[in-house]
């Protein structure tokens, strides 16, 4: 997949090819189609956050995103099926 990774702290973000994620019990695969970076991920990037949040570089940032669900999952026993549309708050 393409992603915007961290691959130094304190340094701008790079397009790059990164792992495609694994989708595991209860999670859902979304296809982004739009994300933003909020102030918080801006700090992470930073390495002010390195104390309590030690990301190992290259990683992806981002709290904020809409796209579409690409692998099913149940969560709650409720289906969540492919092509429905996902807002995410928090990862």
């Amino acid at each position: 997949m393409r992603a915007y990774l961290v691959k130094k702290y304190k340094r701008p973000m790079q397009a790059d090819d990164a792992p495609e994620p694994t989708v595991r019990d209860q999670n859902v695969l979304v296809d982004v189609r739009a994300a933003g970076v909020n102030l918080l991920d801006a700090k992470v990037r930073d390495g002010e956050f390195n104390l309590i949040l030690p990301y190992k570089a290259p990683f992806v940032l981002g709290h904020d995103l809409a796209g579409v669900v690409s692998v099913s999952a149940w969560f709650d026993a409720v289906a969540i099926t492919p092509g429905v549309a996902a807002r995410v708050k928090w990862i």
